[in-house]
């Protein structure tokens, strides 16, 4: 008994990390690069010139960004990716990308509470926020 359930958690795994198959040979691809802290089973990686963001189970975290919340909102993205699979990258990566490059050319000049807000406004960053359990008061 105990090892038909074995099997099927392995097999469980397999067929999960096929699903998000594109986000995790980048992961692995990167995590090869960048330097690497494993936690809770998730990979933390700590760059100082990226953003953070998430690729299936591979989570990139800026130093400056290494917060409980921002690792949080990152968890909340791996999760999208299980629900999402192959689709993650055009659905909720293009997108916060985007939305993250709009608001580092176009609102220098806001202040970081106004910038913060727009961009967990997002329909993909609520999201994550909410999957992940971070709670942004001044972001309602």
């Amino acid at each position: 008994m105990y090892e038909i359930r074995g099997i099927i958690i392995i097999m469980k795994n397999i067929l999960l990390w096929l699903w998000q198959f594109p986000q995790h040979i980048l992961g692995v691809i990167l995590s090869a690069i960048l330097d690497c802290e494993k936690n809770n089973g998730l990979y933390f990686f700590k760059s100082g010139y990226l953003s953070s963001f998430s690729l299936g189970n591979y989570i990139f975290i800026n130093q400056r960004q290494d917060t409980e919340t921002t690792r949080k909102h990152e968890f909340g993205h791996s999760i999208q990716s299980k629900y999402l699979g192959v689709f993650y990258l055009i659905l909720i990566g293009l997108p916060s990308v985007i939305g993250n490059m709009i608001d580092r050319v176009f609102h220098k000049k806001w202040t970081k509470v106004k910038r913060i807000k727009w961009y967990y406004s997002q329909p993909w960053e609520k999201a994550a926020d909410k999957l992940g359990r971070v709670n942004r008061m001044y972001c309602q």
